[in-house]
């Protein structure tokens, strides 16, 4: 669906076994017809105008998320996405990422171009890679830790 004009995800409700879903660039701005698609594994929401994570508070199978260029500010609905791995959140306007803290499968997080100052609620995740924007605008990367 990715490019399109679809602006409804309503179509989706039934498809409960749907791995993969990319929506990147698409005119939607409500994704409360994901709630039950509880088999999604990866998601692209980058380049819409979705502003509400509420739906996907539930899909504790997501293991990655793509948030890039989006209008989200609250991480609070990831919270229980324990299975989480991957999250870009580049451009979006998060400035905290406390809502991250009991995702311990996190091994990548991009946060280039948001206002997030505090990536210290995260240090205990051991693999957790984060990238961003240093205030010489260099890209900066968390060594692993081993």
């Amino acid at each position: 669906l990715a490019l399109t004009q679809v602006t409804d995800l309503s179509a989706l409700v039934s498809l409960t076994k749907l791995a993969a879903l990319y929506i990147w660039g698409t005119r939607v701005t409500d994704i409360s017809a994901l709630a039950g698609l509880t088999g999604l594994q990866s998601l692209d929401l980058s380049g819409t105008k979705v502003t509400d994570l509420s739906a996907l508070a539930g899909l504790t199978g997501l293991q990655s998320l793509d948030l890039r260029n989006t209008q989200v500010a609250d991480l609070s609905a990831l919270a229980g996405l324990t299975g989480l791995q991957s999250l870009d959140l580049m451009g979006t306007k998060v400035t905290d990422l406390s809502a991250l803290v009991s995702l311990t499968k996190l091994t990548t997080l991009d946060i280039r171009g948001t206002q997030v100052t505090d990536v210290a609620v995260l240090n205990h995740i051991e693999e957790l890679v984060i990238t961003r924007d240093e205030p010489d605008k260099t890209r900066w990367t968390t060594p692993k830790r081993r």
